[in-house]
């Protein structure tokens, strides 16, 4: 608060210098010689007049940013940010996805530690959907449909009708809540940087009012800062972050980015 009020002294002191060149140019104006036109006293003082402007510009703008950071800053420390660098929340599930390439047997599982005393609805969802509680409803046979370099993964694409080009597989998700109509985002309370990537975070439908269901993304780099405040974290990757990060570098096809080698999730379950 200290620099915001020093920017407001600052932006009253430019302000007062600006009243002044005023003066001095209408004083100048009034007492010039004929020999000296009113456009050269105009043409004396416009530079002054112009500097003090963009001056009051520039302090208005710092103003006005250093009271939104301070701004996002209270609301943040308000709600009760968490930085998983500094601190963790309690894990109440681990919940596993085992994952295989197009043609390949070779199965990696990744293993995903769940936060639900932050995010409770959001937990069970996920969970639900990892033991596949209802018939169609649920992870196994889905696909990481979305692959980003350096960026992240997407995956969980829940309700796919059959014979859906690839192009257009990730526009699908069902929620195991609400009968599959999706639920807001609880909160933004997980920041999405962590030093090893691997933050778990649900995605939104955008033809749904931003609403949640099924997919989620992994961030595969630790400045992942871009999703915070916008996309609601739930879990962190905590066994088998190093495939996730290989799937990275599997050619894609844009706009879309969908791999062009397809990644399916064969399995899925929760430990109990």
């Amino acid at each position: 608060m200290s620099r915001i009020s020093g920017l407001i002294s600052l932006l009253r002191l430019l302000l007062l210098c600006l009243l002044c060149c005023s003066t001095v140019c209408a004083w100048q104006w009034r007492a010039a010689p004929k020999r000296i036109s009113q456009q050269q006293v105009l043409q004396n003082i416009q530079p002054i007049t112009l500097a003090v402007a963009s001056a009051v510009l520039v302090a208005t703008t710092s103003s006005q940013s250093a009271l939104a950071e301070s701004t996002v800053a209270a609301t943040r420390a308000d709600v009760g940010i968490i930085n998983l660098n500094e601190t963790s929340p309690q894990v109440t599930d681990v919940c596993w996805l085992d994952v295989a390439l197009e043609g390949s047997s070779d199965v990696q599982r990744v293993e995903i530690s769940l936060f639900g005393t932050i995010v409770p609805k959001t937990v069970e969802n996920f969970k639900a959907l990892c033991l596949n509680k209802q018939p169609g409803m649920g992870y196994v046979g889905t696909d990481f449909f979305r692959v980003i370099s350096t960026f992240s993964v997407q995956g969980g694409n829940v309700g796919v009708p059959q014979g859906t080009p690839l192009s257009r597989i990730g526009r699908f998700g069902k929620s195991a809540l609400n009968d599959g109509q999706g639920f807001a985002a609880e909160n933004f309370r997980i920041l999405h940087g962590y030093e090893e990537g691997g933050i778990v975070s649900m995605m939104k439908d955008l033809t749904n009012k931003g609403m949640q269901d099924s997919r989620f993304f992994i961030s595969t780099s630790p400045d992942a800062s871009w999703a915070d405040d916008k996309y609601s974290a739930f879990g962190r990757v905590t066994k088998g972050l190093s495939f996730v990060k290989g799937l990275s570098i599997i050619p894609t096809t844009p706009p879309a980015n969908y791999p062009n080698t397809r990644i399916r999730i064969v399995n899925a379950g929760c430990y109990q």
